[in-house]
């Protein structure tokens, strides 16, 4: 949802931009489901709060792929079939090795089931 709401609000957010700055930005957006070690990582001088794990890398190599996609969000298919059928997605001509991945387009109704 996170995501959809920034990806709805970019547009407002140029439209500042222009008239401010003369300028727009573009976001890509990738999400990726997998398991990760969470907490405070380090010693003692130099503690970081971080989340590791080969979810975060695929999502960091997810976000390559946005840039074919401005303002868009890229979702692999183990969120697709996480969250189920409540998300409208179209499938793009691109993967990551076997993950294949999906453009998330927006979020079902509930009428539309």
């Amino acid at each position: 949802m996170a995501a959809l709401e920034m990806k709805d609000s970019i547009n407002e957010v140029n439209n500042n931009f222009e008239k401010e700055l003369g300028t727009s930005v573009n976001i890509g957006i990738s999400i990726h489901t997998g398991e990760v070690v969470v907490g405070n990582i380090g010693f003692e001088k130099k503690m970081d709060y971080t989340v590791i794990g080969d979810a975060v890398n695929t999502v960091f190599r997810m976000q390559e792929f946005t840039k074919s996609y401005p303002n868009g969000i890229i979702i692999g298919d183990n969120t697709r079939k996480d969250v189920g059928a409540r998300l409208k997605v179209r499938k793009i001509n691109k993967s990551l090795g076997e993950l294949k991945l999906y453009e998330l387009l927006d979020i079902k109704d509930v009428s539309e089931e």
